[in-house]
């Protein structure tokens, strides 16, 4: 029933996103297609892609990237491998395969386009940071929000591994704490969405390939060149102690926010999807204010409410208001 409800919720988002406007793509790289979503902006920032974490989706991402088409030039929102529609075989192949397949997808992608910001939250701010080494020349800054890639002692590395490869398929109302401040008026809902995700085999045969040893090494921070942006929510119980890593290692430009009430993923919860888009938009704008002219009023479709409450703004139907 879990699967097939999630199923269901996929298909929805996906064509709510298409009826707002934004295409459906794929390139073909050697071990199979990477899927994206694109739409031109109103906007004069330089193009924004986006990466969601692990058990997510592209369209998990809409409460943020709704509002970024105002003030960018396009936006693209990428599925990572063993999610959505990209059809990278994650199960027959070695993670370091897997990478080098994603790495080529959007190689692809971004050569189609001029230096974009680079998004990432969690598993995809740590893809975000590892592309920002592959191809420092596509990228004209970097966004990340609390990236996963932190090195961890061996019972912080166990415990993030008991979250997502057993709690949230065996035990998954646990994770509703981790990942919600306000209480949920359906958990029940909540939880067996989060089992469906983290059940797929494809999602399973990544946590396997996933180890303390790919973790991210200090000098890989500390080269990065382009303009940097790192948030990290106070309220983030996920990684709530890899912050410390990233302030040491982070190059100078790097700018460093830490709103008190965020969590882990601040889009899917309240008004953290308009605060951190908000913090984006500001600076990118004093990042690059050649290009930063007055925003475009936005263009949301008369579905963006219903979007943001199926994928997976979880806040106008799942949440009390109270």
């Amino acid at each position: 029933m879990s699967a097939f409800l999630y199923w269901i919720f996929v298909q929805l988002s996906v064509l709510l996103v298409q009826a707002d406007g934004y295409q459906s793509r794929f390139v073909v790289t050697d071990q199979g297609r990477v899927h994206y979503f694109e739409s031109a902006g109103q906007g004069s920032l330089p193009p924004i892609v986006l990466l969601h974490g692990i058990g997510c989706q592209s369209t998990d991402l809409y409460p943020v990237f709704r509002h970024l088409r105002a003030v960018s030039r396009k936006v693209i929102v990428v599925d990572l491998p063993a999610h959505g529609e990209t059809e990278i075989p994650v199960e027959k192949l070695s993670l370091q395969a897997v990478q080098q397949s994603f790495y080529q997808g959007l190689d692809q992608i971004l050569a189609q386009e001029e230096p974009a910001i680079l998004f990432g939250n969690s598993l995809g701010g740590w893809q975000a940071l590892l592309y920002a080494q592959h191809a420092p020349q596509e990228l004209a800054g970097l966004v990340a929000v609390s990236p996963a890639g932190a090195r961890a002692d061996d019972p912080a590395y166990q415990r993030l591994r008991q979250i997502f490869a057993h709690d949230t398929i065996e035990e998954p109302y646990s994770i509703l704490p981790l990942l919600f401040n306000k209480q949920l008026a359906a958990p029940g809902l909540v939880a067996m969405m989060i089992q469906a995700r983290f059940s797929q085999p494809r999602v399973k045969a990544l946590m396997e390939r996933l180890s303390p040893e790919m973790t991210l090494p200090p000098e890989h921070l500390q080269k990065l060149k382009m303009p940097t942006l790192l948030i990290w929510g106070g309220q983030d119980r996920i990684f709530p102690d890899m912050l410390p890593y990233f302030k040491a290692h982070l190059p100078p430009q790097a700018e460093i926010l830490e709103p008190t009430f965020f969590t882990h993923s601040p889009y899917i919860e309240g008004e953290m999807d308009r605060e951190l888009h908000q913090l984006m938009i500001q600076w990118a704008t004093r990042v690059f204010p050649a290009q930063a002219a007055e925003p475009a009023a936005p263009t949301f479709s008369q579905l963006a409410p219903v979007i943001a409450g199926v994928a997976p703004g979880w806040e106008q139907s799942l949440l009390n208001e109270q």
